[in-house]
């Protein structure tokens, strides 16, 4: 399980509106809190819709880093 995805989805009540906020469907929702990666487009969305309580680094490790992420 993708825990930073589950995090943000008990921020925000449910993947339906994680959907929403990223403007993408809940079954990709579903997707990535199964493990499939998070196109690094959505990452913004998701940092923003949880006030930064998940971060771009968390995320995506791969791309952002925690300096990167202080500096956003």
């Amino acid at each position: 399980m993708n825990e930073p995805i589950a995090r943000a989805i008990q921020i925000l009540g449910s993947q339906r509106k994680l959907a929403i906020c990223c403007n993408v469907s809940q079954p990709a929702i579903s997707k990535w809190l199964k493990g499939q990666r998070v196109s690094a487009e959505y990452v913004n969305s998701i940092v923003q819709a949880t006030a930064g309580k998940v971060q771009a680094y968390e995320l995506r490790p791969d791309i952002f880093n925690i300096e990167q992420t202080n500096t956003i």
